[in-house]
């Protein structure tokens, strides 16, 4: 309910609870008033189990607390101790006051140790309160003062002195200056007809509007259907051009005319941004094909190259070295928007790539390769796209587990936002930092 309506500031909320109430009293001398839930022991046979099931009052404090509107009132139909709002009942003179400024009130039909009949005088002199009897002033407005000395004169009244209410306003600077007001009816006399003439003229013309509005409209959609049309042919024509035996080049040039193409947003349908979003994946893709395939001899010289420099590092007392010739061994893995799982074509290549190399790691004995989760910032908060980043290595380490008989040739590590491949803010750079990059370390 909070949540629902009680985060909205010009909300005003009220609270009513009918059922059982109970004081106890603490440990340091304190009394603690509770609402008592049915699954509730007595608690003078299992007090600890009471106070373990029990909602005590500082709870409803917090509740109250976490209120964002301004006025809100609690209601309580059930006896126990008053310890979480003040007893002092001052309230501003004016309506304009009482309602300008923040409060948390609180009712309840008994004080500690009084019972609660089930016939309950506290709701019947409750619903007269707010039906005009509690409109002390005669302002036909009743407040939560009001209503509170209203309903602690009456019921104390027609209870015969067994119950005696209390009412206040919560323990807090800030929350105890105004007051919850309800407004009563008004009873006015009826007016006299009026003597407007009866025409439509007007509504013709805002009619008449509407239908070419309409017109509009229509027409609209139906060009943006024949671009989506043309798009989808259009996404057709390059994945067809793609698949020759063509230079990567290529290919990037024809997905990026694609993209500058239809750039603009259809706003009836949301197949345009799926096709952008795929033929960005293909710009990246392509992109990282760009390097010059290597022989397995030229991949023997180059992870000799990338060993070598990693043992002189370590017999200098450097830091371990992140060689970026690793891509050429092995491609970066690129994933979707919040996406933890690459597309299908990363998949293949990566399982293409990764058998090679990683035989020539493990024969080389000394050898790791770490698998490095990336996120974009506009994915998420920095805690998000980290461990979005760890999802992604995860899931690529999953795919390369069945290459390796020894799990420790493998790991994995997260950098979330922290280095991305582009930092421009373009759709390309942000779909490259969206990756999974590899290092080659020693163990």
């Amino acid at each position: 309910f909070i949540d629902r309506y009680g985060l909205k500031p010009g909300n005003r909320l009220l609270f009513y609870f009918s059922g059982h109430g109970h004081t106890e009293k603490t440990t340091y001398g304190d009394e603690m008033g509770y609402i008592v839930p049915a699954s509730a022991p007595n608690p003078r046979r299992d007090k600890q189990g009471f106070l373990q099931n029990a909602m005590d009052m500082q709870i409803i404090e917090v509740y109250a607390k976490r209120i964002q509107s301004k006025h809100a009132l609690f209601v309580f139909d059930s006896c126990f101790s008053g310890a979480l709002f003040a007893l002092s009942r001052a309230v501003p003179e004016s309506i304009n006051a009482k309602t300008a400024q923040p409060v948390r009130q609180f009712i309840t039909s008994g004080s500690a140790e009084e019972t609660v009949p089930d016939q309950s005088i506290f709701r019947e002199q409750f619903i007269s309160g707010l039906q005009g009897e509690a409109d002390l002033n005669q302002d036909r407005y009743v407040t939560g003062a009001e209503l509170g000395e209203f309903l602690y004169d009456s019921v104390v009244n027609y209870s015969k002195g067994a119950q005696h209410p209390q009412y206040g306003k919560i323990r807090h600077p800030k929350l105890d200056k105004g007051d919850f007001v309800f407004q009563l009816t008004r009873i006015e006399l009826p007016q006299a007809p009026s003597e407007n003439t009866f025409s439509l003229q007007d509504l013709d013309r805002e009619a008449q509007q509407q239908q070419e509005q309409k017109r509009k409209e229509v027409a609209l959609q139906q060009a943006w259907a024949e671009k989506l049309k043309e798009m989808q042919a259009a996404f057709q024509q390059v994945t067809t051009y793609e698949q020759q035996d063509i230079t990567p080049d290529l290919k990037v040039k024809a997905w990026r005319r694609f993209a500058t193409a239809f750039a603009e947003d259809n706003p009836y349908s949301s197949k345009d941004e799926s096709l952008r979003k795929h033929g960005q994946a293909r710009i990246v893709y392509w992109l990282s094909r760009k390097r010059q395939t290597l022989t397995p001899e030229d991949q023997r010289k180059l992870l000799d190259s990338i060993h070598y420099r990693l043992l002189k590092a370590k017999d200098l007392g450097l830091p371990a070295i992140r060689d970026p010739r690793v891509k050429q061994l092995i491609s970066s893995v690129f994933f979707g928007v919040r996406e933890s799982r690459p597309e299908r074509v990363y998949q293949l290549q990566l399982i293409s790539e990764a058998p090679a190399i990683l035989k020539e790691i493990k024969n080389r004995g000394d050898l790791i390769l770490q698998i490095e989760g990336h996120a974009d910032w506009s994915e998420g908060e920095e805690e998000e796209n980290l461990e979005l980043g760890h999802k992604r290595a995860k899931v690529v380490h999953h795919l390369l587990k069945g290459f390796v008989t020894d799990p420790a040739l493998l790991r994995t590590i997260s950098f979330g936002e922290e280095f991305p491949a582009d930092p421009s803010s373009s759709d390309e750079a942000r779909a490259k930092n969206r990756r999974v990059d590899f290092t080659i370390l020693l163990k």
